[in-house]
């Protein structure tokens, strides 16, 4: 039988684990926030990537993907290319590169992944 206070004792567990509906939507949230963050301020330093090596290869277009495992504070842990259809690995260097250096809102654990699509 469950007792008043095994029940205390779960409800303590499932306060500590927090509510799943509330964490997706703050990682949603997160989500919009970085998405922002790239558009309106970092977009044209990862353009520059795609300029610089585009100018020898005018044909160059595709699609690389870049995955930031970010710290408590925003900074990346760790960036690599996840994807890169260009048939240029330099440019995805150029953007790891690059991203390495963003600074990011402090994500709301540390550990978050980020996959970045880049498309020229």
């Amino acid at each position: 039988t469950l007792t008043l206070k095994d029940a205390d004792r779960m409800q303590a567990l499932l306060d500590r684990m927090g509510d799943p509906a509330q964490e997706e939507r703050a990682m949603r949230a997160y989500g919009d926030q970085v998405r922002n963050l790239v558009r309106d301020f970092y977009s044209g330093r990862a353009r520059a990537c795609f300029e610089s090596r585009s100018r020898n290869n005018e044909g160059l277009r595709g699609k690389v993907v870049v995955t930031v495992t970010l710290g408590a504070s925003g900074y990346p842990d760790a960036t690599e290319v996840q994807y890169n259809n260009t048939g240029d690995p330099l440019l995805g260097r150029c953007l790891v590169g690059r991203i390495s250096t963003w600074r990011f809102p402090a994500p709301p654990e540390a550990g978050v992944q980020l996959a970045l699509p880049f498309r020229y």
